[in-house]
């Protein structure tokens, strides 16, 4: 499990364009975490956190009020 910054700090790649493999934009862009991670469903993600990291290659990311949980392909790691 891996702890991240307030969710306003997330930047969750089916929202974004290039680099990760969300390629579609939502229509409506999420107003809560259950659709957030609905949107999610599965799809590989980037995931940028407050201090400006990028980690990139996750999935089954499930984001939380304080807690952000994912698979990272690439370290093989949850």
């Amino acid at each position: 499990m891996t702890r991240l910054a307030p969710i306003a700090h997330l930047l969750i790649a089916p929202m974004l364009g290039g680099g990760c493999a969300g390629s579609r934009l939502p229509e409506d862009p999420p107003q809560t975490l259950q659709q957030v991670n609905e949107q999610l469903d599965g799809r590989w993600a980037c995931i940028r956190q407050a201090n400006g990291d990028l980690i990139e290659h996750v999935e089954d990311v499930t984001v939380g009020p304080d807690t952000t949980t994912f698979y990272h392909r690439m370290d093989q790691e949850e």
